[in-house]
């Protein structure tokens, strides 16, 4: 940020040193292990090479680290001056779901020191090897928590290793164990994630908080120990589905159980029909054709319609599924294989074709969880025979000789008529006098 460019170098080893402690790799048996081993980084550099940076940069550098995703955000930096926008970008980044932990400073005083001070900061104090306050760690009501930070051997640049010490020390640290709780758990939110640090912490010097080790220095094993579990993944949404009674107020609804759960009773069914629960649409139960060589299957609906109606609608759901086709795949149904839905008058004369599969006609689907299929709507609108007194719905489906299953289901078919009250003839002029 800096200098407006996407060059990033540690011109003083700080940050590599800093890094190290947060997430150098581990069981490599090279330099040492991070606390955090297997986090991913988002190195963002807010010095410039003179190691004075600016508000400007810090404040930048904290938002694009937010938008892009980091949910840790690790600050081992700081100043004694308050600034608005800093906290504003704090704010921001702990909103967007990010940790910000920051040093609390090496005045060796009672201090504030900023972006730790800041409410949404979980702000580090120092420890020596004997769980004592670094002589160098800055003191006062801000400070959330400790670690060690005095006598830190670490990475650093030039593939080197050193001893350094500070609160810069500490921070990462915490920032670690930070990432640590949200591998276990990443649906916890950054408040969640500063409870479970300071809750599980040991205490050290006055008994409960104190202005010098905040909670207590940082214990990973009880804080992970004590992390809940993430809920569990909710399951997707269904495929979208039209509702299936958006008809007109005054619409009557002729089938009654095209849902299929009383099965047949009102169907004449014959040949390999049947209905199950393998797939539904709407309700547990639909119209299922099984699949197999040379299998058929026909099913017949007869439905009085009302006198004169003014409209007729069909809805019906359908689904092909070929079971040789490969999973995950949408394949042609097979050339031989075919599901007709259509009206017929009684004398078995086809009024509409309402649906005919077969020759690459339509799709079949294959290789969908099975609470996760498809069913493809039809509407028909079918005033034009408005002047039969009853027509017939006729589903069949077959297959051939070969091994290639195609299995067809049907269900939620809903046959609305809208009543009428008699024809209107226009009057048809034919001449003039």
């Amino acid at each position: 940020f800096p200098d407006n460019s996407n060059r990033i170098y540690d011109d003083h080893g700080h940050g590599t040193h800093v890094a190290g402690i947060a997430a150098a790799r581990i069981n490599n048996a090279i330099g040492i292990a991070g606390m955090a081993g297997s986090a991913t980084f988002m190195p963002v550099d807010v010095f410039p090479s003179n190691g004075y940076g600016t508000y400007e940069d810090l404040i930048r550098a904290m938002i694009y680290a937010a938008d892009n995703g980091a949910r840790i955000i690790n600050m081992s930096l700081g100043a004694s001056s308050y600034s608005r926008g800093e906290e504003a970008a704090v704010d921001y980044a702990w909103s967007r779901g990010a940790v910000v932990v920051a040093a609390a400073g090496n005045s060796s005083r009672n201090s504030y020191h900023y972006p730790a001070a800041h409410p949404n900061v979980i702000a580090v104090a120092a420890t020596d090897a004997y769980d004592n306050r670094a002589g160098f760690s800055t003191w006062g009501d801000f400070v959330d928590v400790a670690a060690p930070g005095s006598g830190i051997y670490s990475t650093f640049r030039g593939n080197r290793y050193t001893t350094m010490s500070g609160t810069s020390m500490a921070t990462p640290h915490v920032a670690g164990l930070a990432a640590l709780i949200l591998s276990l758990n990443p649906q916890l939110s950054p408040d969640q994630v500063r409870g479970l640090i300071q809750q599980n912490a040991d205490d050290l010097g006055a008994t409960g908080w104190d202005p010098y080790f905040g909670h207590g220095r940082i214990n990973a094993r009880k804080t992970l120990a004590a992390v809940p579990p993430p809920n569990p993944t909710p399951p997707p949404p269904p495929d979208p589905q039209p509702p299936l009674t958006d008809w007109p107020a005054n619409c009557q609804e002729l089938i009654g159980d095209g849902d299929f759960e009383t099965g047949l009773a009102a169907w004449q069914a014959s040949g390999a029909a049947q209905v199950d629960e393998t797939r539904a649409y709407s309700g547990t139960h639909a119209l299922h054709f099984p699949g197999g060589p040379n299998s058929r299957g026909i099913v017949t609906r007869t439905v009085t319609l009302p006198p004169f109606p003014q409209e007729a609608t069909l809805w019906f759901a359908y689904r092909i599924e070929n079971a040789d086709q490969g999973w995950g795949s949408s394949p042609q149904m097979p050339y031989d294989d075919w599901a007709f839905v259509e009206l017929r008058t009684a004398e078995g004369r086809v009024l509409s074709s309402l649906l005919r599969t077969g020759n690459s006609a339509d799709t079949a689907t294959d290789g969908l969880p099975w609470d996760r299929f498809i069913y493809r709507m039809r509407f028909a609108d079918l005033s034009a025979l408005r002047m039969l007194p009853a027509i017939n719905l006729v589903v069949s489906a077959g297959n051939d000789a070969d091994n290639q299953p195609t299995d067809f289901w049907l269900d939620a078919v809903r046959f609305c008529v809208t009543p009428g009250h008699g024809w209107i003839f226009p009057w048809i002029v034919v001449g003039e006098h």
